[in-house]
């Protein structure tokens, strides 16, 4: 199932500093922020690819946001379900382009 979406959440206008932590188990990535807020653009999009790829998650945080403490994209393959559960900071994230099988849960925080 090819899924092309385009969603962006934003709340709150200041600098943003916080962790995304992205851990997949078999297909299915699991990615929980923290207070510290995030921004971070998710796409099923391959870098040099113009469509998305199945099972392929790119995360690139910005801001000065990070993935797993790193401010490089981190790429994930061979994923079916994502779950995205934001923590309480204030968090401005873009989803787009995703040939996932399985599921996108997408759960905000109370920033």
């Amino acid at each position: 199932m090819l899924a092309s979406v385009l969603l962006t959440i934003g709340l709150g206008s200041r600098a943003h500093a916080g962790d995304l932590k992205a851990v997949q188990h078999g297909t299915t990535l699991k990615v929980t922020g923290d207070m510290g807020g995030a921004t971070a653009n998710f796409t099923g999009i391959p870098d040099g690819d113009f469509l998305p790829v199945e099972g392929f998650v790119g995360i690139a945080p910005t801001g000065g946001t990070t993935v797993n403490g790193q401010t490089a994209t981190a790429t994930f393959s061979g994923v079916q379900t994502l779950h995205v559960f934001l923590g309480s900071g204030e968090n401005h994230i873009q989803v787009a382009s995703f040939n996932l099988v399985g599921d996108l849960t997408l759960k905000g925080g109370r920033g």
